[in-house]
């Protein structure tokens, strides 16, 4: 089985999140600006005009890396990267009890902070997944098992 469709389906997957997520932000900047402001970090909070200007570019230009092949692992990198980001932002937030809504817009506007959690895990080691598809073995392990019964004996 060749493992292109799951190659190629990820990456869809991927760029379908990084995409939406940069327009919808783009499209509701206002509240996601303010949502910073109220940040349990406080570096964040103070940059909170420059990251919601800044962040919905950067998936935007993430998902435009992960259309293009010749970029396409570069932005792998950076959508496992940016996910890691995200998921250390959403586990810090509900550590630090504080009760805000989460400030996505569009489809995503449904989930509390435990579900955006689980689902940042989930696309984080989706990421990690088509990274390590994407990215080819130093090693040509076939070599081995075509000679298989001399190691055996």
């Amino acid at each position: 089985m060749s493992e292109k469709p799951l190659k190629e389906g990820l990456t869809a997957l991927l760029v379908s999140l990084f995409a939406y997520a940069g327009v919808s932000i783009l499209l509701d900047y206002e509240l996601f600006r303010n949502h910073l402001i109220l940040s349990p970090w406080p570096l964040l909070s103070y940059t909170a005009p420059y990251m919601a200007g800044t962040l919905p570019v950067i998936e935007l230009l993430i998902a435009i890396m992960l259309i293009m092949p010749r970029t396409r692992i570069s932005g792998l990198w950076m959508a496992f990267m940016t996910m890691l980001a995200f998921t250390a932002y959403v586990a810090v937030f509900l550590l630090s009890d504080r009760k805000l809504p989460c400030s996505c817009s569009g489809v995503f506007s449904f989930m509390d902070w435990e579900w955006h959690l689980l689902f940042n895990i989930i696309f984080t080691m989706l990421a990690e997944t088509a990274l390590f598809l994407h990215i080819p073995l130093p090693i040509d392990f076939t070599s081995i098992f075509k000679h298989k019964k001399q190691y055996l004996q």
